[in-house]
């Protein structure tokens, strides 16, 4: 029997799930080294700390317009530059000489990186039938994390095989590649593309690129987004950047074990985002409700991460804390697909502009979080002082998330926003007969 070809929608997806899986090797790829890198400048926390933020630095320079480039130019060549400015970047980091040259090749990282995720949520909208978007999102937000799981020991093997330096450049080559993959086979409007099918667009909706996006009466509507995904990145770069050191300083075992236990706490994150999303679509298909799908979930995931993190506070035990670290993890990245769900829900049309403002919020926690951890760490002379900050943030975020509305839609060319959506009932029918054709 002749297999059965994939078909295209499929494999955009899986395209956009190895992408988003690179994105956060890179990103997290300096954790693990961070120990090396340390011992061979003379480093201390705080200055591991800012080179940390130097990728968010950078990241914040540009991100503001990331979406916005998306919406205008369309995904396919701006993921494509951006995906070759940052593995450059990844490259540059493995030929640095200095901390100052880190701190310079982090940066070229984080310009490449800033435009990626909105940009990846604009592919999703033209790909994904409305009805399945969280589980789209889930599936590439949670590859991201697995991204971050593989990370540790990837590059500790890596570090292993060849030095620190070999693994940048090792992984800096690998993005390139998967650039000319992504080059070759995306198209910013499924209807172009060569191997699509009639039956897999029905009930698509590719918006067009927008020769005028009203930016600044969108950047208003996602003030609280911007907050809430400031207080999600704040515990998020804590696991990206210093779990390995946390392991590795808190209880005095080898670079090995640390990337070990390290990567076994990130996993929890891969079945979070994917819960996240499926959770959001069941929700939604079972109570219509944008409020009960979107925004009580937000915020029900931050106060289950902090009951979570309240072993670490208490308790010395290396068992019990990687426990309440892998709970703690699972439980922040079951909010991640429903914030990216609510600025589709709020403005499709300009999903990759809105989606910039929650990488704002990201950018922003990334350029305080990894320093200001690393000062009170070295301040305080222990670690949970810096963990009970990022609880009080979650707090912070479980509140702010009650303001994110996606049941008030945002609408072009009137001052106010749309009127409140008392059910979902009819998209969700019309999107059901669609999956049945």
């Amino acid at each position: 029997m002749r297999a059965k070809k994939p078909r295209a929608t499929h494999l955009i997806l899986f395209i956009l799930s190895i992408f988003s899986a690179y994105l956060y090797i890179d990103r997290a790829n300096i954790g693990t080294a961070a120990g090396v890198m340390k011992e061979e400048f003379g480093l201390t926390n705080v200055q591991l700390g800012v080179m940390f933020s130097a990728f968010s630095y950078a990241y914040t320079s540009i991100v503001w317009i990331g979406g916005w480039l998306a919406d205008r130019y369309g995904v396919r060549a701006t993921l494509f530059v951006c995906g070759t400015v940052f593995s450059i970047g990844t490259i540059f980091t493995g030929l640095a000489g200095s901390w100052t040259e880190l701190l310079l090749a982090r940066g070229i990282v984080g310009l490449g990186e800033a435009p990626s995720n909105a940009t990846i949520s604009r592919a999703l909208v033209s790909w994904t039938r409305p009805l399945h978007r969280g589980f789209a999102i889930s599936v590439t937000h949670g590859s991201s994390r697995l991204g971050t799981a593989i990370t540790p020991p990837l590059v500790a093997w890596l570090i292993t095989m060849t030095s620190w330096r070999g693994s940048f450049l090792v992984l800096g080559t690998l993005g390139l590649v998967l650039m000319t993959v992504w080059l070759y086979y995306y198209r910013d409007d499924p209807r172009t593309h060569p191997s699509i099918t009639p039956d897999e667009l029905v009930g698509l909706d590719p918006p067009e690129t927008q020769s005028r996006v009203p930016y600044f009466r969108l950047l208003r509507r996602y003030v609280p987004s911007i907050v809430t995904f400031f207080c999600y990145g704040w515990t998020l770069w804590i696991y990206l950047n210093w779990l390995p050191s946390f392991f590795a300083q808190n209880y005095h075992i080898d670079l090995k074990t640390s990337a070990i236990l390290s990567s076994t706490v990130l996993v929890a994150g891969i079945l979070g985002d994917l819960s996240g999303g499926i959770l959001s679509d069941r929700l939604l298909a079972r109570t219509s409700s944008l409020l009960i799908s979107r925004t009580y979930l937000i915020s029900g995931s931050f106060l289950a991460t902090i009951v979570c993190m309240v072993p670490i506070l208490i308790s010395a035990d290396i068992t019990v804390v990687t426990i309440a670290l892998m709970l703690a993890f699972f439980f922040v990245q079951t909010s991640v697909s429903p914030q990216w769900l609510v600025t589709m829900d709020i403005s499709p049309r300009f999903v990759g502009t809105a989606g910039c403002f929650l990488s704002i919020g990201f950018a922003l926690s990334g350029m305080l979080s990894p320093t200001v951890f690393g000062y009170l760490v070295d301040a305080l002379g222990n670690w949970r002082g810096a963990f009970g900050a990022s609880m009080i943030l979650l707090a912070a975020g479980a509140v702010s998330a009650l303001w994110l509305r996606p049941d008030r839609p945002f609408v072009e060319g009137v001052s106010r926003e749309g009127p409140k959506i008392e059910s979902y009932s009819k998209v969700l029918s019309a999107n059901q007969a669609a999956d049945r054709i």
